[in-house]
């Protein structure tokens, strides 16, 4: 595909980090909108994205070092970890435990603040996953399915896989779609960040079990079983709440 845009004096200008820079800015825009609609501070929401930028992008490149880690060959030095591709489950689990954390220094509505953020994470990964697909990265497994599309690898190598990347920027459209039409009508704060913890976790269980990845425990992959765990978890967080909710209400 086209990993490297153009190159001015001898720096490649590359896809991927073109389309994360775009879906950053888009989310902040559409964040900060919705944060108006709902009287989230500029202050505070100013804070958080000055904040979350750096870390969102360091605990992702730490979470795709991770995520390669042969047993008995660990590199020691921190160039090695970053030399490795961003991750979006480190960037989500980063984003969503600082607005955590600062809404409780903060002492302001933790809860609102998580929908928030969640809601613009989906379009941010929409973007990203546009550069994903022309570097090549996050690939399908080799098939002769009628679901395959002629894609190359990050090696540049062309061969019908299935198309995990187009996957993914449809998984993430419509989980932004979904959330932001609904976004006025939840039962309460918080809703929007579990339901697309949920979401977004069900359908990377789909879509990895078609990418080209090192299964690690039978047939799931360190992604697939990130997921798992993120999922078991909201799930019984959504539990508590709704059996609170219900014993408020009789």
């Amino acid at each position: 595909m086209y990993p490297v845009l153009f190159t001015i004096a001898n720096f490649d200008l590359r896809a991927s980090y073109v389309f994360l820079f775009l879906g950053i800015l888009i989310g902040i825009l559409v964040g900060y909108k919705e944060a108006k609609r709902v009287g989230i501070s500029k202050f505070d929401f100013h804070l958080y994205w000055i904040s979350a930028i750096p870390i969102a992008l360091f605990l992702a490149k730490v979470n795709g070092y991770v995520f390669r880690i042969r047993l008995g060959n660990i590199p020691g030095q921190l160039e090695d970890i970053l030399s490795y591709g961003l991750v979006s489950y480190g960037a989500i689990l980063g984003m969503l435990l600082l607005g955590y954390f600062l809404t409780k220094i903060r002492k302001t509505n933790t809860a609102l603040f998580l929908d928030t953020v969640s809601l613009t994470m989906p379009l941010i990964l929409v973007i990203y996953r546009i550069g994903c697909l022309l570097n090549g990265c996050c690939h399908g497994l080799e098939t002769d399915s009628f679901l395959g599309i002629t894609l190359p690898s990050g090696l540049g190598v062309l061969v019908k896989r299935y198309p995990t990347q187009i996957w993914l920027i449809l998984l993430n459209f419509f989980l932004f779609a979904w959330l932001w039409s609904i976004r006025k009508k939840k039962l309460f704060d918080g809703l929007l960040a579990i339901y697309f913890l949920i979401l977004y976790c069900l359908g990377r269980l789909f879509v990895d079990a078609f990418r080209d990845l090192q299964r690690v425990f039978g047939p799931f992959s360190f992604h697939q079983l990130l997921a798992i765990t993120i999922l078991l978890t909201t799930l019984y967080a959504y539990l508590e709440i709704w059996l609170s909710r219900r014993s408020v209400v009789e």
